[in-house]
């Protein structure tokens, strides 16, 4: 199948951003320490503000000051005063590294894998953490290698566990070895720019931010709110492509796909909207006032590309 820009066989994907969060609780109580009571969703949204800060990577070991950047930016969109900033990273730093911190999991996540293992991509996992990564996605029933309750991977690659670490594209190529894909056909999903963007180009390798909150505004690169929205656009061009060979030939041009589904309605107007809130909204008004009556099509006029690209799937 085809989407952001190539053809896709297998994806990749991050954990931390992805599928985990900082737990509510252990964080909370050090923010409490300051005098901030952030909800549970500032404090989502927390996590993603911290990783944009993240877009420059140190060479090196990371463990040495790389997450001070993060915990300030968590810090400050949580809603931290200056002139606390710098208790609240000491209390952060100290809440990071409790056991179990990075256990909530993301809403939506696991909808969105069992969709993105339902278009018929090979899956793998490629995220820097301690050593213990595969044998809690299993427990947690999110994925594994091999038979379990969760999604079926080709391999997880735990950055501890195998001696390297992204943004070193030599993580990349494990997973690219053990999946059996060129890296021009793998898409690897993220929620970093330093590690997981630069990462997967170093390696040849598409990368899809996931940026739910929209903090990133690099457009060199394609950026999607959830998993569910990238398995849309992997199924969606996938089919339109089948349909595309069968009505393009009588009618002579490329007709917009009408879809059934409200997510996959709204990817198809988004190819073709550098707005996409204005897009659907306007699409939405137009069915309104000029219903589409039986039997009567709905063309567009051919677009120069029909891929999705960064500004087509920002937030």
């Amino acid at each position: 199948m085809r989407a952001f820009g190539g053809e896709v066989d297998a994806v990749f994907l991050d954990v931390g951003g992805v599928f985990h969060l900082p737990d509510h609780r252990i964080v909370g109580e050090a923010l409490l320490r300051v005098g901030v009571d952030a909800g549970p969703d500032r404090l989502d949204r927390a996590h993603y503000a911290g990783a944009q800060a993240l877009a420059v990577w140190p060479e090196g070991d990371i463990r040495l000051g790389i997450w001070t950047a993060y915990e300030r930016a968590y810090a400050l969109d949580a809603g931290v005063p200056d002139d606390r900033l710098d208790e609240a990273v000491a209390l952060l730093d100290a809440a990071f590294a409790e056991k179990g911190v990075w256990s909530r999991l993301v809403p939506g996540s696991l909808d969105g894998l069992a969709a993105l293992a339902a278009t018929g991509v090979i899956l793998a996992i490629v995220s820097n953490s301690d050593g213990t990564l595969e044998e809690r996605l299993r427990a947690e029933g999110i994925c594994q290698v091999g038979p379990g309750a969760g999604v079926p991977m080709a391999i997880v690659i735990d950055s501890d566990a195998v001696g390297v670490a992204k943004p070193d594209p030599a993580i990349f190529r494990l997973a690219l070895d053990a999946t059996g894909v060129a890296p021009d056909r793998a898409l690897h999903i993220g929620d970093t720019v330093g590690a997981d963007v630069d990462g997967a180009l170093a390696a040849g390798v598409r990368p899809v931010h996931l940026d739910p909150y929209g903090f990133c505004t690099d457009v060199s690169h394609p950026h999607a709110p959830d998993l569910a929205t990238i398995a849309a656009a992997l199924e969606m061009h996938d089919d339109a492509r089948s349909i595309h060979w069968k009505r393009s030939a009588s009618l002579g041009r490329l007709l917009v796909m009408e879809r059934l589904s409200d997510a996959s309605t709204q990817l198809c107007i988004l190819l073709d909207n550098s707005r996409p809130a204005n897009a659907v909204r306007n699409r939405q008004r137009n069915k309104r006032l000029h219903p589409v009556r039986p039997n009567e099509r709905r063309v567009a006029p051919r677009t120069a590309d029909s891929r999705f690209d960064s500004a087509s799937l920002r937030h």
